[in-house]
């Protein structure tokens, strides 16, 4: 199953889907061809932030990253632990932020969507849960960054 279609133009457009399935058309739709994917998970959505540069999301907390594109997408989440995590993502209504430790003194959290324009920013202090409201956002794909003592951790969201 197809889930998502994006074209940068007139004529080039993708499409994710099912078994890590992308697609890419030159022509308007009339050809699509099968671009090389380094995952075999569901993916969900694809967003460009430039004509050569695009993330894709998915199953299992998939994000795939191309700088070429869409030639050849390399798996983003390399990430053995995280500092914190988003459940549920894809969400619709509410996301709650979890520290893997409390976020601690001065910790501030931000979400940004893909151009890079803050949609969200906060300031927490001795908590390790943060529940967010994302009702009122556009569907698609967002940053969520998180600064504290230890650095700047980030992950990404999806709204649907």
């Amino acid at each position: 199953m197809l889930r998502s279609v994006h074209f940068t133009d007139i004529n080039t457009g993708y499409v994710v889907g099912d078994n890590g399935a992308i697609l890419k058309t030159t022509n308007g739709g009339a050809i699509w061809e099968i671009q090389t994917s380094t995952t075999s998970n569901q993916l969900m959505d694809i967003c460009f932030t430039n004509a050569n540069t695009a993330y894709v999301v998915g199953a299992n907390g998939t994000i795939l990253k191309t700088t070429n594109g869409g030639t050849v997408y390399v798996n983003e989440n390399k990430l053995t632990e995280s500092a914190f995590t988003i459940y549920p993502n894809p969400a619709k209504n509410k996301v709650t932020l979890t520290a893997n430790n409390d976020f601690g003194k001065e910790t501030l959290v931000g979400i940004y969507n893909m151009q890079g324009e803050s949609v969200f920013s906060n300031q927490i202090s001795i908590q390790n849960t943060m529940e967010i409201d994302v009702s009122a956002f556009n569907k698609g794909m967002y940053l969520v960054k998180i600064q504290n003592q230890n650095g700047l951790f980030t992950k990404k969201l999806v709204i649907e």
